[in-house]
């Protein structure tokens, strides 16, 4: 699992991936990110923001 995680890291320090933002979400909307997360409505990463 290590090796896969550094192996990774090095790809996106590279700059060959990036990661998918979908949106960000101020925390006090947290439950909806989270619903959203499990009826599988998100195609990328959800941010919380504090």
């Amino acid at each position: 699992m290590a090796e896969a995680f550094r192996g990774c890291a090095e790809l996106y320090a590279s700059g060959a991936i990036r990661p998918v933002i979908q949106t960000r979400v101020p925390l006090e909307r947290v439950g909806d990110a989270l619903t959203a997360l499990a009826e599988r409505r998100t195609v990328g990463k959800i941010i919380v923001l504090p």
